[in-house]
């Protein structure tokens, strides 16, 4: 039997296509009754999409879990995901790392005159929650904990060439800010393997 295709009509609510009931059933059909050619192209055969009931936890066991290679061929799972006291990391099985860290910055100063700027002393962000083996790009993003709205950010220094560690910098404002608290977003990505 061949693929019942449903008559949409000629143009929107012309009322020349199939009834709703009509159409549904059709559609249905083409899925459901076995003598149905698009039956065909799901089951455990091979050539044909496997039902996902026939795939039992196979289909999920690799997808989640410690991620390896062997000579570059991925050997273990896809995704590996972690945490540990430096933050969190995701891993995959291309070789992919993306590390991400929150640093919250107790009060301090940003009183150090710089140009038309005001920056802090050296703020360390600290070690990577696991380490790259080629250099990552790193991006540390800083927000104002609690009240006031001065533009800031956070300027990478020293230190951008670690594998193991984010880069140091300064909080940078626009005003004079003296004891504000503030948060680190950090984020890397690079490679793993």
């Amino acid at each position: 039997m061949a693929i019942d295709t449903v008559n949409t009509g000629n143009s929107p609510n012309d009322d020349t296509g199939d009834a709703l009931r009509t159409a549904f059933d059709k559609i249905n059909d083409n899925f459901t009754n076995p003598d149905n050619a698009a039956s065909y192209l799901v089951g455990s055969s091979a050539g044909q999409i496997p039902r996902t009931d026939d795939l039992g936890d196979a289909a999920y066991r690799n997808l989640l879990g410690t991620v390896s290679q062997s000579g570059g061929t991925p050997t273990g799972a896809v995704i590996e995901r972690g945490s540990n006291a430096n933050g969190e990391y995701v891993k995959f099985a291309d070789g992919t790392l993306i590390c991400t860290k929150v640093v919250e910055v107790g009060a301090i100063d940003v009183t150090n005159a710089f140009g038309s700027v005001y920056i802090t002393d050296l703020i360390p962000v600290g070690s990577y929650p696991h380490a790259f083996v080629s250099q990552p790009f790193n991006s540390v993003s800083v927000y104002v904990v609690g009240s006031g709205n001065a533009p800031v950010s956070f300027q990478v220094g020293n230190g951008n060439g670690r594998l193991d560690k984010f880069p140091i910098g300064w909080i940078v404002s626009a005003t004079f800010a003296s004891q504000r608290s503030y948060t680190l977003l950090a984020f890397a990505i690079g490679r793993w393997q």
